[in-house]
């Protein structure tokens, strides 16, 4: 399915819903996320309107996306959520340098959980729709940046350990889930990964974190990697090793 341009996506924002576009939303889930991605930048951009912030911010979507793409190659094709972040991120920080923090903590609290949930939209959004050099930046980040996830960012690390093409990124999802192995569920879904994993390395990177954890739910799929014939002698002993913690 071909997607919506972000041009597109801008222009229904603004008002011009064509049927073409309307049919398209209606069965695209992923450019349906994208325009929840937009409207939360602009609900944010709306929300600190009345700043009346100097001219070098766009607080057109349109343009800013015409900008930087009128900047460099067309063979950047630069992501919208890659936009909208750094956008947004001006925004905020020209907010509270227009702010007494003692006077607007609320809005102060307000509009950073704002640039949160943006950031966290977008990061969901590249790992769905990315090459794999650019989820694998994505996933860094993840794990650099987040100490806490919702439900939603946590699950799509789990279909990208589980499902993503390249082996390079799924590696690093496991590095980024192990920030949040204090929830059961992580802990309890990334057992069940272990079960499906082929690549040594991952099998490797999977049961460190468990063992590390002790979650107790691994004894299971470390054992059927014990008894499987396929499973290379690295990840046997480091199995092994697991087994005798976690048992």
């Amino acid at each position: 399915m071909t997607h919506l341009t972000d041009e597109d996506l801008v222009a229904y924002l603004e008002g011009d819903r064509s049927p073409e576009r309307e049919d398209h939303l209606r069965k695209c889930d992923t450019c349906q996320s994208r325009i929840k991605e937009m409207e939360e930048l602009l609900f944010l951009m709306e929300t600190t309107r009345e700043l009346d912030p100097p001219a070098s911010i766009a607080w057109n979507v349109a343009e800013a996306i015409r900008e930087e793409r009128n900047e460099g190659s067309p063979s950047r094709n630069i992501p919208f959520w890659q936009i909208a972040a750094a956008v947004a991120l001006l925004v905020v920080g020209f907010a509270v340098g227009q702010w007494s923090v003692t006077d607007h903590r609320d809005e102060v609290i307000a509009l950073r959980s704002q640039v949160d949930l943006l950031k966290e939209v977008s990061m969901i959004n590249a790992l769905q729709t990315s090459t794999a050099s650019q989820r694998l930046q994505v996933v860094s980040r993840i794990e650099e940046e987040k100490s806490e996830a919702s439900d939603q960012l946590v699950a799509t690390l789990m279909k990208t350990l589980n499902t993503d093409e390249s082996p390079n990124v799924r590696y690093a999802a496991a590095q980024a889930l192990a920030r949040f192995t204090d929830q059961e569920q992580v802990r309890l879904e990334l057992s069940k990964s272990l079960e499906y994993q082929s690549d040594p390395l991952i099998q490797i990177a999977l049961i460190s974190i468990l063992m590390e954890a002790q979650e107790r739910n691994a004894v299971r799929p470390l054992k059927k990697l014990l008894d499987a014939e396929g499973t290379s002698p690295e990840v046997k002993q480091q199995a092994k090793v697991a087994l005798e913690i976690l048992s």
